[in-house]
C-alpha cells in the first residue's frame, strides 16, 4: 500500500503491480529455472551415451511440469493451500538435490549441501506464517487509497485507510484452484453492530449491511414482471440472498449456479442467516458450475435467469456480457420469462455502460434499465414488459417479512417500483443513437476496456447517471 499512493490512473497501477511482482518473483523463478540447465555441467554428459541421457531428462521434465501443475491444481492447493505447498515444495528440492549429489558421487559439493539443506528446510517451514488478512484485503485490486476513490461498501478491507475506532477481523477463509481465496471479514465499527463482507481475492462480493437492497433487488424486480413463476436460475450466490428471495416467493424449483466453492461454503455458514439457509432448501439445487455451462449443458426452461456478478473488468466476465450469452439465455427462457443482468454505474464510462445494454438489446427486443441500491438491473424480455399486480403482491408480502414494520414495507416496495431508470423506448432510442459496441465472445470489448477506469477518481456513478437520463428525457418526448 506504500506504493499504492503512486497508482491514481490505470498505466500507474499497472506499473507498480509490475514492480512488486519483480521484487518478490523474479530473485525465486530465476533460481529454480537455473535448476535444470545447470544439471548439464555435470561430467556425465562429457561422457559416451550423454544424447540419451538428455532425452530421458527433457522427457521426464515436461512430464513432471504437467503433473506438477495437475497436482497442485487439484490436490495440493484444495487440501494444503498454497503457502504449504510451496514451504514442502522448496523442502522436496533440497532432497533431490542431495539425492543428485549422492548419485554423482560429488562428495565434495555434498558435504556443502549436508550443511546447507538444514538451513533451507528450516527456512522453508520456520518462517512466519502468510498474513491472509493483508494478503486479501484488496490492496491488490484498489491499492492504498480506497477511500477518497470508491464506496466504501464495496472496499471495506483496507485497515490502513480505516479510523482508529474501525477494526477488521478475519472469519473465514477459503482457498481452492478454482474460486481463488474466498474470505469474510468482521468489520467493526464504533457504535454499529459488526458487519460481514464476503470477498474473493481481495474483491467485493456482498456483505450484510449496505448492499443487502441490491442484492435483494437483483432478483425482486424482475420476479414482478412475471406472470408465471415456475423455475428460476442464478449464476452467482454470493451472500445467497438474491437465492433467497426467488425462494421464498412462490417458484417451482431454483437453480443456483456458482463456480467457487469458497462462496458456497460462505453463503451456506457466514451468512446462514442472511439468506434464510437457501442452500439446504429442498426447492434449491446447487450447481458447482460455471452459469453459461449449466445453461448450454442443460435443457431447462426458465422463467427467471437471475445474474449476480463480479465487476466486468474480471478476466473471463465476459463469458456472461456477451452477445452469444444473451441468445443462449434467450433459447432458455419460457415463453414471458425474464432476463435480469447486474450492470454497474462506478469505476465504468458511459461507452461501456451502453455497449453491456446495447448487447442486451441486440438480443431482446425490450429491455429496461433500473437502479436501486446504489447497483444496476438490466431486464431482458421478448415481450414488452408489464408489472403484474399479484406479484407486486408477493413481493410486498416478502418485504413484510423482512421489515419491522408494515410502513417500511410500504416505503421501500414504493422505492423499488419506482426505480426504473430507463424504460424500453429510452433503451431503443440509445442503441439506435448511439451505435453501441456490441461485446461478443471474439471481440471480448467490455472485459479489455473496462479496467483502465478502477483506479480513477472521477465520479463515474453521477456521469453515467445523467447519460442515462438523458435517453430517458429524449424518449419522453418522441
Amino acid at each position: 500500500m506504500r506504493l499504492g499512493r503512486f497508482a491514481y490512473s490505470f498505466y500507474a497501477g499497472e506499473l507498480v503491480r509490475l514492480a512488486v511482482l519483480l521484487v518478490l518473483l523474479l530473485p525465486a523463478t530465476y533460481a529454480f529455472g537455473m535448476i535444470y540447465p545447470s544439471l548439464f555441467q555435470e561430467k556425465r554428459f562429457e561422457r559416451k551415451g550423454a544424447g540419451v541421457l538428455i532425452g530421458y531428462m527433457t522427457g521426464a521434465n515436461a512430464m513432471g511440469c504437467v503433473l506438477g501443475a495437475a497436482l497442485a491444481t487439484f490436490v495440493l492447493i484444495p487440501r494444503v493451500g498454497s503457502e504449504w505447498s510451496l514451504r514442502w515444495f522448496t523442502v522436496t528440492l533440497t532432497v533431490c538435490g542431495i539425492a543428485v549429489l549422492w548419485m554423482e558421487r560429488d562428495w565434495k559439493n555434498l558435504r556443502q549441501a549436508f550443511v546447507a539443506a538444514p538451513m533451507l528446510a528450516l527456512m522453508a517451514l520456520g518462517i512466519p506464517a502468510w498474513d491472509w488478512q493483508a494478503l486479501t484485503c484488496g490492496a491488490n485490486v484498489n491499492f492504498g487509497h480506497v477511500i477518497k476513490i470508491a464506496n466504501a461498501a464495496s472496499m471495506p478491507a483496507v485497515a490502513a485507510a480505516s479510523p482508529a475506532d474501525f477494526t477488521t477481523k478475519l472469519i473465514f477463509f477459503h482457498e481452492h484452484s478454482y474460486g481463488g481465496v474466498t474470505t469474510i471479514i468482521e468489520n467493526h465499527d464504533a457504535g454499529q453492530p459488526p458487519r460481514h463482507v464476503l470477498l474473493t481475492n481481495g474483491k467485493f462480493q456482498g456483505d450484510d449491511s449496505d448492499q443487502q437492497d441490491a442484492q435483494i433487488a437483483f432478483a425482486l424486480i424482475p420476479a414482478m414482471h412475471l406472470k408465471r413463476r415456475g423455475n428460476a436460475l442464478v449464476i452467482g450466490c454470493g451472500t445467497g440472498q438474491s437465492a433467497s428471495v426467488l425462494n421464498a416467493l412462490d417458484f417451482r424449483t431454483v437453480d443456483l449456479a456458482e463456480i467457487s466453492p469458497g462462496i458456497l461454503l460462505a453463503a451456506g455458514g457466514q451468512f446462514r442467516r442472511l439468506n434464510e439457509d437457501v442452500l439446504r432448501s429442498p426447492k434449491v439445487t446447487v450447481h458447482l458450475e460455471d452459469g453459461r455451462n449449466v445453461l448450454l449443458s442443460r435443457p431447462t426452461q426458465y422463467d427467471q435467469i437471475t445474474i449476480e456478478l463480479t465487476s466486468v473488468w474480471f478476466a473471463g466476465a465476459t463469458n456472461l456480457y456477451s452477445r452469444e450469452f444473451y441468445e443462449l439465455a434467450k433459447r432458455r427462457l419460457k415463453r414471458g420469462g425474464v432476463f435480469q443482468q447486474w450492470y454497474q454505474l462506478h469505476h465504468i464510462s458511459p461507452k461501456e455502460v451502453e455497449s453491456i445494454m446495447g448487447t442486451v438489446r441486440a438480443s431482446f427486443p425490450y429491455v429496461s434499465a433500473w437502479l436501486f441500491g446504489g447497483q444496476g438491473v438490466l431486464l431482458g424480455t421478448m415481450e414488452p414488459q408489464q408489472i403484474q399486480p399479484d406479484a407486486v403482491s408477493l413481493a410486498l408480502g416478502y418485504l413484510r417479512r423482512h421489515s419491522p414494520d408494515e410502513e417500511t414495507a410500504q416505503r421501500k416496495l414504493n422505492e423499488v417500483l419506482a426505480s426504473q431508470l430507463l424504460d424500453s423506448a429510452a433503451i431503443t432510442r440509445l442503441a439506435t443513437t448511439r451505435s453501441p459496441i456490441i461485446n461478443t465472445d471474439w471481440n471480448r470489448w467490455i472485459e479489455f476496456s473496462t479496467p483502465r477506469y478502477n483506479l480513477t477518481e472521477t465520479d463515474w456513478m453521477s456521469i453515467n447517471r445523467r447519460n442515462l437520463e438523458s435517453f430517458a428525457l429524449l424518449a419522453g418526448k418522441r
